[in-house]
């Protein structure tokens, strides 16, 4: 998603300033640096939650590893790369703050949870693949409607509802979009529709992919449909082979660290890590902790499997970017002192972002 010209161009006319060449993606450029900033700060505060406050170290490296993100210039261009990782971090770490040491019960944690899923459904807003996070509070809704069938209490059937509303918060976050795409393009009777509008579930999504994202080797337009690229299996050419072979380290990392997250185990990682360099709260379940981690491991694969069968797939160095598993993953490495595996991450990463620069100002992918 791209900031929008027309709305900014409205924006500053209610707000009486002048308009000129360029202020939009000035203002654009603002808000993606701002935004990158934040979505640094906020997930240090993120991991601190997550792994403990003793964890400050843990928390400064994985800040460290999205400010070179491989994602790289999506992170201060006018995308949404940066916005999506920020209320993304900001919901994860409302969630997690639910599930604090003074329990699930209090109100105050329900209304958490609601605030996540409103931070979740913006972030999807931005990007889709941001519905991702909603498995967070689909876990949870089941966890809670489980302990009903043994243990019925009022601030169970409490914290099922806001579960559900947050839940409902990023279903929206997904359709709004939709909506009002919907409305503008297939509203009006006196304009041409499209042939999405009159498809079962209409969606402009898969439209836009399917009938603009393609790659023509042929110069016959009938033969246009054989080269769509967007589907399932349909990236899997020949000529895009060099984009695989782009976005395999990253899917490589994303895999190796979201299989390790699915087995995560505080008491292990506390005996691992050298020098107590990660901790762990004392006298305090760890159960907040696992079903974090592996519930984010579990999106972060899902965000694999997708991208690698049905997407552009070099996209994965960028949308990447909103899932802190894969830094967790490469900060405890380093913790328990497996330098030359993190030294030649952290190179990938910088060398991928100087190539990047250069590749996506020459508009060629991974854009």
């Amino acid at each position: 998603m791209v900031f929008d010209e027309t709305l900014t161009r409205e924006v500053l006319e209610r707000a009486g300033l002048p308009r000129y060449g360029g202020i939009e993606g000035l203002i654009a450029i603002v808000i993606a640096h701002t935004a990158h900033l934040l979505s640094v700060l906020v997930l240090f505060s993120l991991t601190s939650v997550v792994f403990a406050q003793s964890s400050a170290w843990l928390a400064f490296t994985t800040a460290s590893l999205h400010i070179i993100s491989p994602a790289g210039l999506f992170l201060s261009a006018p995308y949404a790369e940066s916005s999506c990782a920020l209320l993304s971090f900001v919901g994860c770490f409302l969630f997690t703050k639910s599930l604090g040491s003074h329990g699930a019960g209090l109100v105050s944690n329900d209304i958490l949870v609601l605030l996540s899923g409103i931070s979740f459904g913006i972030a999807t807003t931005f990007r889709s693949n941001g519905i991702l996070n909603g498995l967070l509070l689909l876990e949870e809704a089941f966890r809670t409607l489980w302990s009903l069938k043994t243990n019925f209490q009022i601030s169970s059937i409490r914290r099922l509802i806001t579960t559900g509303l947050g839940g409902i918060c990023v279903a929206v976050g997904f359709l709004l979009p939709q909506y009002i795409a919907y409305t503008e393009y297939c509203g009006d009777s006196e304009t041409d529709t499209r042939v999405w509008c009159k498809n079962t579930l209409p969606s402009i999504y898969t439209f836009v992919q399917d009938h603009y994202w393609y790659v023509s080797f042929s110069i016959e337009p009938q033969n246009v449909d054989n080269y769509r690229h967007c589907g399932l299996f349909r990236y899997w050419t020949i000529p895009n082979i060099p984009l695989f072979l782009l976005a395999t380290p990253m899917f490589v990392i994303l895999t190796i660290s979201g299989l390790w997250a699915l087995k995560f185990n505080p008491d292990e990682l506390r005996q691992n890590v050298k020098n107590a360099k990660v901790g762990m709260p004392r006298n305090s379940s760890h159960r907040p902790v696992i079903q974090i981690v592996r519930n984010l491991a579990v999106s972060q694969l899902m965000l694999v499997l997708l991208t690698s069968t049905t997407a552009h797939v070099q996209i994965i160095t960028r949308i990447s970017s909103a899932f802190p598993v894969w830094m967790w993953y490469i900060a405890v490495s380093c913790g328990e002192g497996r330098t030359l595996l993190v030294g030649r991450i952290v190179t990938f990463m910088v060398v991928y972002s100087i190539i990047q620069g250069g590749l996506f100002a020459s508009f060629l992918p991974p854009a």
